[in-house]
Parts: structure tokens; sequence; C-alpha cells
């Protein structure tokens, strides 16, 4: 089941992600106990990767928006799909208001690979082995953090307001921008090309990534 996603696209359920996560916290019980120390450097390290994996989330989701879909049946094949039809905001309301769905499964996507990124944690130094760990963790995370934003988007439009929920620690974590603001990244889908605002792990990044996709990247 652990690698069963690189082949297989249908795979958010709460039984691929717990499966991830239970082995993720293994790996950091028996593993990188020191990576949560509360030293200097490692808070160096966890603000570094804090703004890396909104920068990653950024560029991820400008190759999702701009690439061809090829419909090949790969799993990459379909989060272009999903990247680019999702941009209607009645579109991603027909999954979050799914009952078996929750944002959380979306990580299912991306903890294999992460996975990936903390077994070879194993072979570099102390420093740059924390790093790694906040840094992958923070990637599983931020299409998660994606869906909770258009979750609250959903609780301002009267016809959802009803039927969205977005736990209270999450409203709390999206007022205070540290992790993406649904007023934030609304912007991303109300601009007519789709071409602000791509960060979505917290979207602070967002000035420099807009900077630089309108004055290189617009031809994309």
């Amino acid at each position: 089941m652990v690698f069963g996603l690189i082949h297989n696209p249908n795979v958010l359920s709460g039984s691929y992600f717990w499966t991830y996560s239970s082995l993720w916290v293994l790996l950091m019980v028996t593993k990188h106990r020191r990576a949560f120390k509360f030293t200097k450097t490692n808070v160096i390290m966890f603000i570094l990767a804090y703004i890396m994996a909104d920068v990653i989330s950024a560029i991820v989701h400008i190759y999702l928006d701009h690439s061809t879909i090829t419909n090949d049946g790969s799993v990459l094949d379909a989060q272009r799909r999903g990247f680019r039809y999702h941009h209607p905001l009645d579109h991603v309301a027909k999954k979050l208001l799914d009952p078996t769905f929750e944002p959380y499964y979306e990580m299912n996507y991306v903890y294999p690979y992460a996975l990936f990124i903390i077994i070879i944690a194993n072979f570099v130094n102390l420093t740059l082995r924390n790093f790694m760990v906040y840094l992958a963790t923070m990637i599983c995370l931020f299409q998660a953090t994606h869906l909770y934003a258009h979750a609250s988007i959903l609780l301002e439009d009267p016809n959802y307001i009803d039927k969205a929920h977005v736990p209270w620690c999450i409203s709390l974590l999206q007022k205070y921008h540290i992790i993406l603001p649904p007023n934030h990244h609304k912007l991303h889908h109300e601009h007519k090309k789709h071409g602000i605002n791509f960060a979505i792990f917290h979207g602070l990044t967002d000035p420099l990534i807009n900077f630089i996709y309108t004055s290189f990247l617009k031809g994309y």
C-alpha cells in the first residue's frame, strides 16, 4: 500500500492516510527524534524549510497549471487535471462536500515521495537531516492547507455555509497566515488568467513568486 499510490491515483481514503501517517510517526520516533529538540540551529532550519516548502508548492502549482494533460492514467496527470479543472470554485466544492472525503487525504498523493526524502536524510549530517525532515513534512502538508483554504472559501458562500466544515484550529492558523488564508488564495481563482498567488502552503512567498512569474514566466 505504501508505494501503490505511484500507480494508483485513486487513493484519497482514510486507510491510505493512516497507513502513511503511522509509518511517518514511526520514522520520526525511531530515526529522527533529534529534529524535535529545541535548539537555535533547529529553529533556523525549521524557518528555512517553512519558506522553501511554500516556494516548492508554488513551483508545483505553476507546473501543474501549465503542463499538458496527457490522459496517460498516471498520478501526475491526475494532478494536472485536478489543478486545471479546480479553477472554477464550484468544481472543488463537489469534492469538499463529499462526506467520505477529508482535505488531509490529499497528503496521500505526496507521502510516498516525501518518504524518499526522509530515507535520504539518513545519509547526511545532522543539521541537513533535520532540515530535510522539516521540509518533507511541510511538503506533505501543502495540498491539505490548499484544500482547507477552499473549504473556508465555501463557508463564505451562502449556498454552502451550512455544509462546509473547517476545524477551529485550521481557521486559527489561517487567520494568522501561518497556513494559507482563504482570501489570499481566492485571488488566484479570481484573477482572469490565474496568474498570481500560486503558493499553497502559507502564501507568504507569493510577492516574490508573483514578481518572478510576471517578469520571466508569464509566457510559460
